[in-house]
């Protein structure tokens, strides 16, 4: 009974830190899609943890479904960074 207590308390604590995980990477601004997918991850694998029923392989699918998405649809905000060397390129030797 002891190890099912604990193995639930390390369940919820799984899950809160991936809602968390997902909030702070929903509200950081300019938007990262790693921190998003990496909490999305974290999150699916507690809920996973709580009875949800995914394996391991229909997760890391979601997550990689979930990444090409917002790469396509970010695409489009991205933008090359300004020129940090006033020399040519192959001129540093």
């Amino acid at each position: 009974m002891q190890l099912l207590v604990k193995t639930f308390q390390q369940s919820q604590k799984l899950a809160a830190n991936g809602v968390i995980a997902l909030l702070v990477a929903v509200l950081t601004r300019p938007f990262v899609v790693s921190a998003l997918t990496g909490a999305l991850s974290t999150a699916l694998t507690g809920m996973a943890s709580f009875g949800l029923p995914l394996t391991e392989v229909q997760t890391g699918a979601f997550v990689m479904l979930v990444s090409a998405v917002l790469g396509l649809v970010l695409r489009s905000n991205v933008s090359p960074g300004p020129a940090t060397s006033s020399y040519p390129p192959g001129s540093h030797s």
